[in-house]
């Protein structure tokens, strides 16, 4: 399972490229996803070890939710 995890981590990553989101914090948001579901609103993403609202301020226009 970790290693399928990696693997969505690591295409989240690549296909987003969000600033100040490396692969350990893509990693978490795709466990915090699958834990608690989808998110519904971007400013979920705070609940995230690492991730804060500077991080989701400066991603604003590219983040997706789906």
């Amino acid at each position: 399972s970790t290693r399928k995890e990696s693997s969505a981590a690591s295409d989240v990553y690549k296909r987003q490229a969000l600033e100040g989101v490396g692969l350990a914090k893509a990693t978490r948001i795709i466990e915090y996803r699958e834990a608690y579901g989808p998110f519904e609103q971007i400013e979920e993403l705070a609940s995230v070890q690492g991730i804060g609202q500077a991080t989701i301020d400066k991603n604003r226009d590219a983040i997706r939710l789906q």
